[in-house]
């Protein structure tokens, strides 16, 4: 590749290659080198199970917990009864679903945390960690909003679909059993648990890790594409596996374009308190929750505008991870 290319893993940025134009980056045989090897595929497959054993063993607890105090539940396991258990069990991981996400996406967190501050020891640009510009934080909140427009009218989309076709029925009533976790008797639990803490978690480890190591060894473009995609497929649910899909677009390229992770966690916490919370506010009015999605939907707008002015805003060049070690040659 083109020294210029800034696509190429060793590129620095016109900066640092002005003092060694015709020279190539050096690195320690103890570095780790830009481009694809084993931690490509090792970190994002360990951080991905640590995920999922970590949000299971702290539902489990809360079931236990409910089981051993509730005898009729606590009988229905002793007898084997497995139908009803395993519909109780469904039913109590819903209920305990916004105190459980509190508990486990702070073990989430610590463990990203721990493990993005020793890589970017080693790895300059890891995770990329600017505090924002002003137009940074304004077009981000519009983009988002404009992501949660699209996913209500993908919603208002398969209600007709639903109406006409038993295959999108089925799938409805799936995600809706799936959106019950997000009702709570406590808002101040589901608020802290879906609209904080789980887009802290889930940004740390989707753009904080699987980003870092999609940057090392593909274009920029096809990172953003492949990081939403996983994104999609890790939430396992075809209806919001396509919105999902979207907003991940939005938040790794809002990621990249400001270099700054906490500009997706700002905007996933608004996506999840809107699309999370403020329905679970407007539950008992019907009119009131429609004028709501209304308004989203013509968000849709105006986020395509300012997604166009960040990404003429975009800081240049990309950077991709890089040793820390790594030195020109003299």
């Amino acid at each position: 590749m083109s020294q210029q290319d800034p696509y190429d893993p060793g590129y620095f940025g016109p900066a640092i290659q002005e003092q060694a134009p015709s020279q190539r980056l050096l690195y320690s045989r103890a570095a780790r080198r830009p481009g694809f090897d084993a931690g490509s595929i090792l970190w994002p497959l360990i951080f991905l199970l640590v995920h999922l054993f970590t949000s299971l063993v702290v539902q489990l607890v809360f079931v236990f917990r409910r089981v051993l105090v509730d005898p009729f539940l606590f009988e229905q396991m002793l007898e084997g009864n497995m139908t009803n258990y395993t519909n109780n069990v469904t039913e109590l991981i819903y209920k305990d679903f916004a105190p459980a996400a509190i508990i486990y996406s702070l073990v989430q967190v610590l463990i990203y945390g721990l493990f993005l501050r020793s890589r970017q020891k080693r790895e300059r640009f890891y995770v990329l960690t600017r505090p924002g510009r002003a137009v940074d934080w304004l077009s981000s909140l519009f983009m988002i909003l404009g992501a949660l427009g699209l996913a209500v009218g993908w919603m208002f989309l398969l209600d007709y679909l639903a109406r006409n076709f038993t295959f999108w029925s089925d799938q409805i009533d799936v995600y809706g059993q799936l959106t019950s976790a997000f009702r709570a008797d406590n808002i101040w639990l589901l608020t802290l648990g879906i609209a904080v803490m789980v887009p802290i978690a889930e940004e740390l480890l989707f753009r904080g890790i699987l980003l870092a190591e999609l940057r090392r060894i593909v274009p920029t473009w096809l990172a953003i594409v492949f990081n939403a995609l996983f994104f999609a497929l890790f939430h396992a649910n075809l209806v919001q596996g396509v919105y999902v899909f979207a907003a991940g677009l939005i938040l790794a390229s809002a990621y990249v374009w400001t270099e700054s992770i906490w500009i997706p966690i700002f905007m996933h916490m608004v996506y999840n308190f809107m699309g999370s919370v403020v329905p679970s506010l407007l539950s008992g009015s019907e009119e009131l929750s429609m004028l709501v999605s209304y308004v989203e939907m013509g968000l849709l707008a105006v986020g395509i505008i300012f997604t166009v002015i960040l990404y003429k805003k975009r800081r240049q060049p990309s950077r991709k991870p890089i040793p820390v070690e790594a030195s020109f040659p003299y």
